[in-house]
């Protein structure tokens, strides 16, 4: 249940004005003093401290022989001061501007890393599902039709599933067949039988299902994944074309996973067979390349002879890496050398990082190399590719942290330094979460895996962040980008450091004025997603407000879209919220 709201290319100045009447002219005149010293309390010299994300222009210095340091052009309020040093852990402080006397102590990186804050902790994710159990249940109200029904059932459906089907009967939203196979996937466990009976009810959900079942017991329970095939094979001969040779497809290339190569091969062949015999129109392009996707493994020539049926304009490209990703734990090179052929590079980057994602759990040496090849980016910046490449490492990293948690934990190291390593980002990187964005998101991953010493990677992606919103006012697009990015980044750190995040917010709405009055209901809505991680009880009453003032108006479909994706949002598990916070971040097997 996905679907991108509409936001402008670029923020025009329409509600810039009540966006930022708040926003004052301040006098870059204090300054900040201390010392840096070791453990052992004797003062370092040659320390690099700075200052980014917090005005216009960055500062930075070194420390003296006494491990004095003094910054200078800081405006009034509380700021990040960072400190680097080689063989010591990141760190950071956020005194006031005109401090005298900050004391930084440096630990060695081979210390163990100091307990955390009860502040920095997350809410759990049963209290973000209650949460968002509330928020829908306000939505809904006296009921919804259409797509709010669909919406808001879908959404349902994750944390309550009777309640969603009820709600989807009720308001005749035409997703019951959904709701009831989320049902099965969910009683699957307990009471496999009554799974497939509502499988059964369940049309195209239902087969979608059984092939996610079969997958997830291929390897638990091979008793159990055989019987989904088995209904998979009887359900998709009953599926009108052009989709009964995808299902048969997916049943052929499963059993032959399972060891049941004869009766496999026969049905991808059927399959194949029947594929190559629909229609070049658009609508049969999906089931094509779905089939091409699953005959892959065993007849790759087959496969991309299937594909080269699809248009250009159907997705061909799509469809290609998805055969790419198909082939690549037989033969990596393989694989690059299909992704090597997309026409779009940033295309190309997307398969080689899924290619990476699906390699990084049984061939980890072979998942590295193919994250470091992934640099390109669509927006064509010489600095950009660098976010791409970091994003890669951490999808690697998350993908590989339950086997091989060292090299993963270094993967997460390589990403930050990837992106700390060029300096001041430039204000356009800061488009739809930019350099922020990708830094926040690698704070996620980290999370996700156990990384050992969470505050020095919210330091460090604290220090990712452009310096461009010390300037009198925002006047402009890349500006207006730069705010969106911090919003952005304080709903990741939401989820990895609240406290952290609370103060970026609570910056966010000192400059810029009352975000509920802006004419900028996107940024409004990521405003409220942003609350409700990071304080609960301040966003459900943003949340509140905004559906108070949105219900009974018609035309305000993008407004109540945006608040069911964040009750979304809480309701999913960590490693599938990246795609509500930037949807971009959405991959079939990434998150990216």
């Amino acid at each position: 249940m996905r679907r991108k709201l509409r936001t402008p290319a670029l923020f025009v100045l329409i509600g810039s004005v009540l966006l930022l009447s708040a926003c004052t002219r301040q006098k870059a005149t204090e300054q900040i003093e201390g010392t840096v010293l070791d453990a052992a309390g004797k003062p370092r010299d040659k320390v690099r401290i700075f200052n980014r994300g917090d005005g216009l222009p960055p500062v930075e210095t070194r420390t003296a022989a006494d491990g004095h340091f003094c910054l200078h052009d800081f405006g009034a309020g509380c700021v990040w001061l960072f400190v680097g040093k080689e063989g010591y852990r990141f760190a950071a402080v956020r005194p006031k501007a005109g401090a005298t006397d900050v004391r930084l102590t440096l630990v060695e990186s081979r210390e163990p890393p100091p307990a955390r804050a009860a502040a920095s902790e997350p809410t759990p994710l049963g209290e973000q599902q209650r949460l968002a159990h509330r928020l829908l249940e306000k939505l809904w109200g006296g009921g919804a039709l259409g797509n709010r029904c669909y919406w808001l059932s879908n959404a349902m459906s994750r944390i309550d599933p009777e309640l969603a089907l009820r709600w989807a009967i009720d308001g005749k939203g035409d997703c019951a067949d959904f709701i009831r196979a989320a049902m099965a996937e969910q009683i699957a466990d307990k009471d496999f039988d009554e799974a497939l009976g509502l499988l059964a009810q369940s049309g195209g959900d239902g087969l979608n299902a059984l092939i996610r079942l079969a997958r997830r017991y291929a390897a638990s329970d091979p008793a159990k994944a055989l019987r989904c095939i088995e209904e998979l094979v009887v359900a998709g001969r009953a599926v009108d074309q052009p989709w009964r040779p995808g299902y048969l497809a997916e049943a052929g290339a499963l059993a032959v996973r399972l060891g049941n190569k004869d009766a496999g091969r026969k049905l991808l062949d059927e399959a194949g067979t029947m594929a190559a015999n629909l229609g070049l129109a658009q609508a049969h392009a999906g089931a094509r390349g779905m089939v091409a996707a699953a005959l892959a493994p065993s007849d790759l020539k087959r496969a991309l002879q299937l594909v080269e049926l699809i248009g250009a304009d159907d997705g061909r490209d799509q469809f290609r890496a998805n055969v790419a990703v198909a082939v690549c734990l037989q033969n990596p090179d393989q694989a690059l050398a299909i992704a090597g052929e997309l026409r779009e590079p940033f295309s190309a980057d997307r398969a080689r990082l899924r290619v990476a994602i699906h390699l990084a759990p049984t061939c980890p040496a072979d998942a590295v190399r193919v994250a470091e090849m992934v640099a390109n980016d669509r927006h064509n910046h010489p600095d950009a590719g660098e976010k791409v490449k970091s994003t890669a490492f951490a999808g690697v990293a998350a993908a590989m942290g339950p086997r091989d948690k060292l090299l993963a934990w270094s993967l997460i190291d390589r990403a930050l330094a990837t992106l700390m390593a060029h300096g001041e980002p430039d204000a356009s990187l800061a488009i739809d979460g930019g350099w922020p964005g990708g830094a926040g998101f690698v704070a996620i991953e980290a999370r996700q895996i156990g990384y050992p010493d969470m505050e020095s990677v919210v330091r460090r992606v604290l220090a990712c962040r452009p310096s461009k919103k010390g300037r009198p006012g925002i006047r402009d697009a890349s500006d207006m980008h730069v705010l969106e990015s911090e919003i952005i980044l304080a709903t990741f750190l939401g989820l990895v450091d609240p406290w952290t995040a609370k103060k970026i917010l609570q910056s966010v709405d000192e400059q810029s004025g009352l975000i509920r009055l802006a004419a900028n209901p996107p940024l409004r809505l990521r405003w409220i997603k942003a609350w409700l991680v990071v304080d609960p009880m301040r966003g459900e009453a943003l949340f509140a407000e905004l559906a108070n003032s949105i219900k009974g108006k018609p035309g305000k479909d993008d407004e109540y879209y945006g608040l069911v994706e964040a009750a979304d949002l809480l309701a999913s598990p960590l490693a599938e919220k990246a795609p509500y916070i930037l949807p971009y971040y959405h991959d079939p097997d990434v998150g990216w």
